[in-house]
């Protein structure tokens, strides 16, 4: 009797194991919400977000909006972050004419010159600045910056440096277009000169004024009254205002220098590059970067987009868009989905959904680029984990294969079961059963 109560007890437990390891058993997988969204990007008159929206059933739900709105109200006085300014200024000998009784042509411009910076950063305080000057040769005064003080120290600088007896012209436009350290957005030259180039200069200085990769607005201050023979020269290389070899041309008299340069030459700024006039936007590009964490423990789906292509190409989730639609807004939505097989190793880490957002498209004629460097994030954890976090977005309950203490142990009880049978003699077993 008790041979048959062991052997009863024997098969199950077997079975009680068996069962275990083959049906698996439960594990509840929480995904936390760790951070909401990654850090808007603001470009112009674009803005593109991502956050999570959603956390259900093992889905991690995103949401990409890009907003292409023309501003309700107008934003005058403020230009496009993306833009540089180069104030490039003569220092040759005609510079020291006197304009007033006791200041000098070189001092007035310059004077103008530090009030047209500080308007400049008081309504476009990310906008970058440089000096240079240009006679004999040409020289870099101040790279760029968009301190205030740091630039009306420098023209304070320019004011006392020596005044050259040429004018290369060509020399200063080639320096000014070499210092941007953009390779993309705006590139603003603004010419301030009082005499025309030398002889030697003057064809490279008109080649340099005819580039459309450049905005250049040049001011010929104080050469109203150019002699019959300056005068072809001038409108040769130059052009006049109403047909400019640059984009725009002004001839300033020396009674207008303070009023043409500091509002005159900034409003024609704001005019050309200004957010409220910057609505051509078009080849727009968003790139989203997944590590391969998210890759190798994630599927990923696009559910839906307003417009364009989306392509998934390795790590990359490329969305195209050739032109925003009429009300500018423009949204993609993809989930990511835990895997049954995800790498336990991911417990506990906080995860970022993506390494990076680019984003690029074409305004007015430029391209431009932003790169959104933070990410939504999230964190995993089981029933067995303690991890500090956010408030839980789902709780879902995942069925994963047996551990290797369970499996081990079920390997124990087989040898075990039939190491007693076979221990067992067979007519005994057969007495037994009867």
């Amino acid at each position: 009797m008790k041979k048959i109560k062991l052997l009863f007890t024997f098969i199950l437990m077997f079975l009680f194991v068996i069962t275990i390891c083959t049906s698996g058993y439960a594990t509840n997988i929480n995904i936390k919400q760790i951070k909401e969204a990654g850090t808007t990007i603001n470009s112009g008159n674009v803005t593109l977000s991502k956050k999570i929206t959603n956390i259900e059933n093992n889905e991690v739900t995103i949401k990409l909006e890009m907003n292409t709105d023309k501003p309700e109200t107008n934003t005058s006085g403020k230009l496009l972050d993306d833009s540089e300014v180069v104030l490039l200024i003569d220092n040759s000998g005609s510079m020291t004419t006197f304009v007033e009784d006791t200041i000098t042509r070189k001092n007035k411009i310059i004077d103008s010159t530090e009030a047209l910076i500080k308007k400049i950063n008081e309504n476009n305080p990310n906008i970058k600045m440089n000096i240079i000057s240009f006679s004999d040769k040409a020289e870099v005064i101040q790279e760029f910056t968009n301190n205030k003080e740091t630039l009306i120290s420098s023209c304070e600088t320019f004011r006392g440096k020596k005044i050259g007896n040429a004018t290369l012209t060509n020399d200063g436009l080639k320096l000014a277009k070499n210092s941007f350290t953009k390779e993309i957005g705006n590139k603003i030259i603004i010419l301030l000169t009082d005499g025309i180039p030398n002889e030697n200069a003057r064809n490279e200085t008109k080649a340099l004024l005819n580039d459309n990769n450049y905005y250049i607005i040049t001011a010929l201050i104080g050469i109203d009254n150019a002699s019959d023979t300056n005068a072809p020269v001038i409108k040769d290389v130059f052009g006049t205002e109403q047909n400019p070899t640059a984009d725009k041309l002004y001839n300033i008299e020396d009674k207008n220098i303070e009023e043409a340069i500091s509002n005159d030459l900034y409003n024609k700024i704001l005019e050309s590059f200004s957010v409220s006039n910057s609505t051509s936007v078009s080849n727009i590009k968003i790139d989203d970067y997944f590590s391969k964490e998210i890759l190798n423990n994630f599927e990923i789906k696009v559910d839906s987009k307003s417009n364009g292509e989306i392509t998934l190409n390795n790590n990359i989730l490329s969305w195209k868009i050739d032109n925003a639609s009429e009300s500018g807004i423009e949204t993609a939505q993809y989930t990511l989905k835990l895997k049954e097989n995800y790498d336990a190793s991911i417990l506990g880490k906080t995860l970022n959904t993506n390494e990076k957002v680019v984003l690029s498209y074409t305004n007015n004629g430029s391209i431009v680029e932003k790169t959104m460097e933070d990410s939504p994030q999230i964190s995993i954890t089981t029933n067995n984990s303690n991890i500090a976090g956010d408030t839980t977005v789902s709780k879902s309950t995942i069925l994963k294969a047996g551990n290797n203490g369970v499996v081990l142990l079920a390997i124990i009880s087989t040898i075990v079961f039939f190491a007693i049978i076979f221990k067992l003699k067979f007519k005994k077993l057969k007495k037994i059963l009867k």
